[in-house]
């Protein structure tokens, strides 16, 4: 226990910036948060060290501000936890499909979220451009990911069956209203953290 010799906790793998951010939320009430990308990773921070009405909070955001920097990194949060996020995730990738199975980050994806990926974004429209994902996310990797050809291919037929999800265009992503908004389309937004929540 380094920690009582020397009386420091030493914290490391984590962005210093957000980190930082988050622990200075503990003492004002008030989140930064510098951009839209950033939130997937400040859920997972709070949730690393146990700051849960943080990363409740970030997951209320996130799912009033997924757009094409994040969409891929929302699958590394437990979606099944933070359900407005997997509802905005659903609706957001069922609009942008065919440009999200064009996004070259898909390579980035374990097979798990890759699978579930094509299950919400492949239609009876864009099945080639499924199969083509799948070809691009396998050619990165053959030797791992080539055991995992079979089963994407089959959610990519699988899925292909499905007519195109359509949502209402005037009840997407409405900027979510605490005491300020939760929009951060500026360069860094303030997210207030109330005790009483």
């Amino acid at each position: 226990m380094k920690e009582t010799v020397n009386n420091k906790i030493l914290i490391g793998g984590d962005d210093e910036f957000l980190l930082t951010s988050l622990l200075k939320s503990l003492y004002t009430n008030s989140l930064t948060i510098p951009s839209k990308k950033d939130i997937v990773q400040m859920i997972l921070i709070a949730e690393k060290y146990m700051l849960n009405r943080y990363a409740t909070r970030l997951a209320d955001c996130l799912a009033q501000n997924i757009n094409q920097a994040n969409v891929l990194q929302c699958l590394q949060i437990d979606l099944h936890k933070y359900s407005t996020v997997a509802r905005s995730l659903k609706r957001y990738c069922h609009q942008r499909a065919d440009k999200i199975l064009e996004d070259a980050r898909l390579v980035e994806l374990d097979e798990i979220q890759m699978k579930y990926l094509l299950s919400i974004v492949v239609n009876e429209e864009n099945g080639m451009k499924g199969i083509s994902a799948v070809t691009n996310w396998v050619d990165f990797d053959p030797e791992e990911r080539g055991v995992f050809t079979l089963t994407l291919t089959k959610v990519v037929q699988e899925a292909a069956k499905m007519a195109p999800v359509t949502h209402n265009q005037g009840a997407s992503h409405q900027p979510l209203h605490w005491d300020s908004e939760c929009d951060t389309e500026s360069e860094s937004e303030e997210v207030p953290i109330d005790d009483d929540f």
